[in-house]
């Protein structure tokens, strides 16, 4: 099975129904790729329900989906953490993206629509702009 890593702004256009976010969506629900995301990313979308740039119904959803292992949730450790420190101070990428980014190491594509992460160069995994 393909991994796939996941940042926060890829649920925020999956909200604004983008074709190409709805595709890879698609893919994971049925198990095709799995989804990889960030502890993080749990705390960003519920503010962002919380701001209204998602429906809360739409994060609550999410939610249901990820405890129902549609995707695999990492928490954070301390490689992790330490990894990303050295992603963000060797990229000048913030904070938050380093440790979204740091937890999705392992997969083959990384799914975003940050153009924060047009400052990552490395080859794995993939920065897939949508």
């Amino acid at each position: 099975m393909v991994k796939v890593g996941l940042d926060t702004s890829f649920f925020v256009v999956l909200y604004r129904k983008d074709e190409k976010a709805k595709n890879v969506w698609v893919k994971i629900v049925e198990r095709e790729y799995l989804g990889v995301i960030s502890m993080l990313s749990i705390f960003e979308l519920r503010r962002l329900s919380l701001r209204g740039l998602i429906g809360k119904d739409f994060c609550d959803a999410l939610f249901q989906a990820f405890r129902d292992g549609v995707c695999e949730v990492r928490d954070l450790n301390w490689k992790t953490l330490e990894e990303a420190a050295y992603i963000s101070w060797g990229t000048g990428l913030p904070a938050a993206d380093s440790i979204i980014y740091a937890c999705c190491r392992d997969c083959k594509e990384f799914y975003t629509a940050d153009s924060d992460f047009m400052k990552i160069q490395k080859k794995k995994p993939k920065i897939v702009f949508l």
